[in-house]
């Protein structure tokens, strides 16, 4: 459940007038419906980019084809036996991306080991059209061009279309693998005139 605190905060930015809250988050659909339950009129997008709620909606599209996905299980497997030398680690499964989350093992020896699953997915799935991204937390496997970049891209699109120019834009990431979404966003801020003023940040 999200803190008081933050569910107040959110609450507070959606209802301002002329604003659009997005959620941009690796849950999965179910998961993020449930946390975001009663903001009927924010952007929710699950798994990275794969589904999107559009305000108002009741429920999420597909923007991805994800019906074969033939390198996850190879994933699954080294994963896996970084899991079980990892005390705390899990590995968490989407539609079509998988994760290897080190947020509850020790710091120190998490950190190290996932450097080392990143280089080691990075040369085994070499032949497949896929994206390994390291965070803070978690290492992750996603088809390429499968993230929060082109959710964001759509809105700006949709929003633009049906009520005109964006005076302003902030983003907000907690995760190093967003570092596409921050450099899209930049890019758009300099090189678009349908969106005044931007700011990026990463907490």
């Amino acid at each position: 459940r999200l803190m008081p605190e933050v569910q107040e905060c959110l609450l507070s930015i959606s209802t301002q007038p002329d604003t659009q809250l997005v959620i941009l988050s690796s849950l999965r659909c179910h998961e993020l419906y449930d946390l975001m339950q009663g903001f009927h009129d924010v952007a929710l997008s699950a798994e990275n980019g794969l589904y999107l709620r559009w305000p108002g909606a009741t429920s999420f599209e597909t923007l991805h084809e994800s019906s074969f996905l033939p390198w996850m299980e190879a994933a699954h497997d080294l994963m896996q036996s970084y899991a079980e030398r990892t005390d705390g680690s899990i590995i968490e499964k989407g539609s079509s991306s998988i994760a290897w989350n080190f947020g509850k093992a020790d710091p120190e020896f998490g950190l190290m080991q996932g450097k080392e699953l990143q280089n080691h997915l990075s040369v085994l799935l070499q032949p497949f059209d896929v994206e390994v991204h390291r965070g803070s937390m978690r290492v992750s496997v996603r088809p390429e061009g499968l993230n929060s970049a082109h959710v964001v891209n759509r809105l700006i699109s949709r929003h633009t279309t049906m009520r005109g120019d964006l005076h302003m834009m902030l983003c907000i990431v907690d995760d190093r693998s967003e570092a596409a979404l921050i450099h899209e966003i930049d890019d758009r801020g300099r090189q678009s005139h349908s969106i005044g003023s931007v700011f990026t940040a990463t907490v």
